[in-house]
């Protein structure tokens, strides 16, 4: 009787049981099925990341490469100055392993030096020669790799084609060094973040492993791009799986609880209705109403505890549901927050597209503007060879080579100024400065150009100040001369150039210097007004330009920068066809109210004018054989005998063998083989004996950047010149250092 009392009640369960596990197990299965889709997705992502980095990084090498090709073209053919440039770009890219420039093929220049690759003709390699004249068919940079380097270690080749005049040249060839340019795009961060991953490129129809992870790769995302003429493809996967093994196991565990709850419920609703039906059925019977009414209060006892268990599993149920509510809320936010990543990924790899499509159009720009001047030498130079016996031609070529060399130093300058200015690195150093200096400066400055040019000028005061601001003298020149050539430049013969001081006086002992200079040349368009301080900004389309008017279109950028960065203001009022003002305004200290600056005040009186004689012998640290000849000569033209050394170490040697008191100053280049300058000052400073700490070191370098003036001064240097070398500064440095003959 009893085992068919709970047939009904078991098979209810069962099916409650069957029904809510099925149910549960689906709901699970969807919730895993949209997490591995996200997470496929995240993964595509940074894939395609990693790839785009990798290309990226590649590319700004391929340009790196185009240097060299750009030189041999403007050179002809011919390979100049190669250590010098290979130097500046192998140090400014630590990834780069080695630079090779091979004319028809064969390796005649490698930096750094190797021996044992000279003379190796691609063409004829085994290992090389494919891609050699693929490289050369296509006239496209080809990257090969990673393969074992003749100097040691594995590396990546971009040989890119040179081509002059439609003919093959040769090729320019930057070996990269393999573990470095991944570690720079970011692959090796991929294992430490809890992938898998392997980096294949297509070779010859085959698919190569380059690097990766050792695991074998379930299941992976896939993304290829064309980099060097070759396929790249990222394989990766998350090391533990897309489907976590303990969370089915979770998802199985909870779906069997609810489902028990589930079936115990039933088991117990199927158990009450059938009681009820016997107790319907002892009522019924009046000769056993006692032994009825006994099991009615047992089946009331029973069904007290059955409500009391399913108000419990109705309780758990309902923590159930709160548990998977709060979890799909956790997911919602996940998404969220992935959705926030993807978006910053995105303005992120916009702000580098950006820089890299700046960084092009500086580039191309400045390319432009330093092949002109350096075309012209060249071609100058060569006329000048023509002309060496006709002494007024050879005499207008030298002077259209010395315009066209100050063109491009004032470029190079100026681009410098503009670096500094923008990272925060230029440094002011404000003195004394007498306006009855800084006057006849002006004077000296504005009248010889505009004589020269057959041009009026007239100076004027209407401010009320003259005294001694304290200011840095050179950047206050530079932006008057920038602003005063401007002026001349574009201002036709028979014009008038006006310079007009509106200094005055202010309150807590400070000076107001300001001035306006006004022409009555081309002017400028409003609409170029807009942009008129941007780097390289020139009116071209002006109707009043000369036809060839050249210029580097960094002169008002810089006169900008100057002020903003002394605290001043530029006004500038122009109109097309009627001529231009610019006022500056910047407030200083006024050394003769000011009592912190009135020891500083210096004697102005300029002497009687005589070119100053100088007496001594030097020692000259150079590693560069013209660099030597012409500072030998500059420095016979003022008085002084000269050794030289072809490096620090050398130079070392000679100072420390010679006796006390041979050498009366050392001129020190920078940037040399076997020992720099830096490291030879700092050894002769180490000597033993007082001249060794006492004798003047100049440092001599192309170097016009403050942190290398301030490496000098650190390592023990006196001075610092820059090359090229100017006379006058070098006259201004021998007196500093005591060499003028009495």
């Amino acid at each position: 009787m009893k085992s068919r009392t709970y047939i009904k009640p078991i098979i209810a369960a069962i099916a409650a049981f069957a029904v809510c596990f099925v149910l549960c197990l689906y709901c699970f299965g969807r919730f895993d099925a949209k997490q591995i889709e996200n997470l496929r997705s995240e993964v595509e992502y940074l894939a395609k990341n990693e790839i785009v980095t990798l290309e990226k990084s590649l590319e700004e090498y391929e340009q790196i490469n185009e240097v060299w090709s750009g030189v041999v073209r403007a050179e002809d053919g011919e390979v100049v100055d190669f250590e010098e440039i290979s130097q500046q770009l192998y140090e400014k890219n630590p990834t780069i392993n080695a630079i090779q420039v091979e004319p028809d093929g064969i390796i005649e220049y490698s930096y750094p030096k190797n021996n044992d690759v000279i003379g190796i003709d691609q063409f004829k390699d085994d290992d090389r020669k494919d891609e050699a004249e693929e490289t050369r068919d296509s006239g496209e940079t080809v990257i090969t790799g990673p393969v074992d380097l003749t100097q040691g270690g594995t590396g990546l080749i971009l040989r890119s084609p040179i081509y002059i005049d439609g003919s093959f040249w040769g090729f320019s060839v930057i070996v990269l060094n393999t573990p470095e340019v991944f570690e720079d795009a970011g692959l090796d961060e991929l294992t430490g973040e809890g992938y898998i991953w392997s980096l294949l490129k297509e070779d010859e129809g085959e698919s190569v492993v380059v690097d990766g992870s050792e695991e074998a790769i379930d299941e992976p995302v896939v993304y290829s791009a064309e980099i060097g003429s070759r396929t790249w493809t990222l394989a990766i996967a998350p090391s533990g799986g897309w489907e976590s093994g303990i969370d089915s196991m979770v998802h199985r565990a909870v779906s069997a609880l609810i489902s028990l709850l589930a079936a115990a419920g039933a088991f117990l609703i199927a158990m009450l209705i059938q009681r009820n039906k016997e107790l319907e059925v002892a009522r019924s019977d009046l000769s056993i109403q006692v032994k009825a009414l006994a099991a009615s209060e047992r089946a009331n006892k029973l069904q007290s505890k059955a409500l009391e268990a399913s108000k419990k599993a109705n309780e758990m149920q309902a923590e159930a549901l709160e548990a998977s509510r709060k979890a799909n809320e956790a997911q919602v936010e996940a998404l969220e927050t992935a959705r926030r990543e993807n978006i910053m990924q995105a303005e992120k790899l916009e702000a580098s597209e950006a820089a890299n499509r700046a960084k092009t159009e500086f580039i191309s720009r400045i390319s432009h503007d330093i092949r002109t001047p350096i075309g012209a030498i060249k071609n100058l130079t060569e006329f000048a060879m023509d002309d060496i016996d006709d002494k007024d031609k050879l005499k207008e070529d030298l002077e259209k080579i010395e315009t066209s060399n100050k063109f491009l130093l004032s470029l190079i300058n100026d681009v410098l100024d503009i670096s500094r200015v923008d990272s925060g690195k230029i440094e002011l150093n404000p003195e004394p400065y007498p306006y009855e200096e800084y006057s006849s400066n002006i004077r000296n400055i504005l009248g010889p150009m505009c004589s020269e040019k057959g041009i009026e000028y007239e100076m004027s005061e209407e401010g009320n100040a003259g005294g001694v601001i304290v200011a840095d003298k050179v950047r206050i020149n530079q932006i008057v001369l920038n602003i005063l050539s401007n002026a001349v430049k574009y201002t036709p013969a028979g014009g008038k150039v006006r310079y007009i001081s509106k200094s005055e006086n202010l309150p807590d002992n400070k000076t107001r210097f300001a001035f306006t200079v006004e022409d009555n040349g081309i002017g400028m368009s409003g609409e170029f007004q807009q942009n008129m301080f941007e780097e390289f900004s020139q009116e071209y389309d002006n109707p009043q330009r000369e036809k060839g008017m050249t210029g580097t279109g960094l002169g008002l950028s810089i006169v900008k920068r100057m002020v903003d960065l002394m605290g001043g203001t530029v006004d500038v009022k122009s109109t097309l066809g009627e001529g231009t003002a610019v006022t500056v305004a910047i407030d200083f200290p006024d050394a003769l109210r000011d009592e912190r600056y009135k020891d500083l005040i210096k004697d102005t009186d300029a002497g009687d004018g005589s070119k100053p004689h100088f007496k001594g012998h030097i020692l000259i640290v150079e590693d560069n054989v013209i660099n030597q000849g012409i500072a030998t000569r500059i420095f016979e033209e003022c008085g002084l005998s000269s050794d030289l050394a072809n490096d620090g170490k050398e130079g070392l040697e000679k100072f420390s063998s010679m006796p006390e008191g041979t050498y009366d100053a050392i001129f020190m280049d920078i940037q040399m083989p076997n020992m720099n300058g830096y490291e030879a000052t700092s050894a002769i400073r180490a000597l033993a004996g007082e001249e060794a700490k006492t004798i003047p070191i100049v440092a001599m370098t192309a170097d016009a950047f403050d942190e290398a003036l301030r490496k000098a001064e650190a390592v023990g240097m006196n001075e610092y010149v820059t090359k090229p070398l100017n006379v006058e500064y070098i006259e201004q440095i021998l007196l500093k250092i005591g060499l003028r003959e009495e």
